[in-house]
């Protein structure tokens, strides 16, 4: 769809929320790689979901200047993803790897979030669900009216009714129902008839004694055991659905347990809660869903691990023989075992071995043991 595909905030390369010089940083970045004929993409357009974009100087100094007022920002910022928190950082990295199914489950399990509920009606209206999305952002819209402005546009303060009729205003029209009298004609139209199968005649069973299928006491003649038993069955199977409730109640408790790791004071106890929460979560994650798509899980396991590296590295320094840096090791080594993909494994086996190259800050020791000795010096000097 255009108003998503041709967004000023896609062709800038930037997520919904981004702020005034992000956007103006980065058409200027983007003006300087098309001089030096460089490439100008970027990770933050998706082009997995709406396809490539080709970037000119006048697209992209036209894309800018419709950012400008805080109006029209706001209209742009109703088609295209926020970035809010990790929640949305997960489900976005899934949209980059082609896994929008993991995304849209990752943000219907989180309605507590504005900018999930936003990003969840983007990705319906991208997907060609007209009718979902509008339905979607009408909730958003009539619910939460003052956080999702002070989301997309600060400077704006609308009502719900204004919110709700400036998106159906600028949404794609959803597709005209069917004619009342076509659907007439098909609702009454009857259902093909299939023609019943018929027995196969057997001249050999009229042979042995066994009444023929074409005789009419056959219908009161007893079942043969023998030919039955040797038939197998068909058992007809229902289709197993892609995504079942395990997995959706797996994810909702993933995210809780993400959420309140990036809510909470860093402490090493509170990474070691998360390491034991979010390792049973991962088995449960990866039973149920690596053998179906393990691209999805490797996507939340990866995610799972850069959260805890975020946690511990702002915990502050790491010393040499402290219990600290020793837990702080010890769950860097255990999420290893999550199935991670070798980038951000080796980001890991970094933080584990600058954990081990950590000293011991004996620099006040140094010093005063130095004053000591200049002052001892300058007694026997005067002396």
């Amino acid at each position: 769809m255009s108003v998503i595909k041709n967004n000023p905030f896609r062709i800038l390369g930037v997520f919904a929320n981004a702020t005034s010089s992000a956007i103006a940083g980065r058409s200027m970045q983007m003006l300087a790689k098309l001089r030096t004929g460089l490439s100008a993409e970027t990770p933050e357009s998706l082009d997995s979901l709406c396809g490539t974009i080709e970037r000119t100087p006048e697209n992209i100094s036209a894309a800018r200047a419709a950012l400008q007022r805080p109006a029209d920002r706001l209209e742009h910022a109703l088609f295209w993803f926020t970035s809010a928190d990790a929640i949305d950082t997960t489900a976005l990295d899934a949209i980059s790897k082609g896994n929008l199914r993991l995304a849209e489950d990752i943000w219907k399990a989180s309605p507590e979030s504005v900018s999930a509920c936003h990003n969840l009606a983007v990705l319906l209206l991208a997907t060609d669900r007209t009718v979902e999305a509008q339905a979607a952002a009408d909730r958003l819209s009539a619910d939460r009216p003052r956080e999702l402005c002070t989301l997309l546009a600060p400077g704006i303060s609308m009502s719900s009714q204004e919110l709700t009729a400036l998106y159906r205003r600028l949404a794609p029209a959803t597709p005209p129902p069917l004619h009342t009298a076509a659907s007439e004609v098909i609702e009454a139209a009857p259902a093909p008839r299939r023609p019943k199968p018929r027995p196969a005649v057997s001249i050999r069973t009229a042979a042995e004694g066994k009444p023929s299928t074409l005789s009419p006491l056959s219908r009161y003649a007893a079942p043969s055991t023998e030919k039955e038993a040797s038939k197998p069955e068909t058992a007809i199977l229902a289709d197993e659905p892609e995504r079942p409730d395990s997995i959706k109640s797996t994810i909702e408790y993933l995210n809780r347990c993400i959420g309140r790791l990036s809510d909470a004071k860093p402490s090493i106890e509170e990474c070691s809660r998360f390491f034991d929460d979010a390792d049973s979560g991962m088995s449960r994650l990866r039973n149920e869903l690596e053998r179906k798509d393990k691209a999805a899980y490797q996507s939340w396991a990866d995610g799972c691990a850069n959260h805890l590296m975020a946690a511990l590295s702002r915990l502050g320094k790491y010393r040499k023989g402290e219990p600290k840096t020793a837990r702080a090791m010890s769950l860097l080594s255990k999420c290893k075992s999550w199935g991670l993909s070798p980038a951000v494994e080796k980001s890991v086996n970094d933080h584990i071995a600058r954990l081990y190259a950590s000293k011991n800050d004996d620099t006040t020791t140094v010093i005063v043991i130095c004053a000591v000795v200049f002052f001892i010096f300058l007694l026997r000097a005067c002396s």
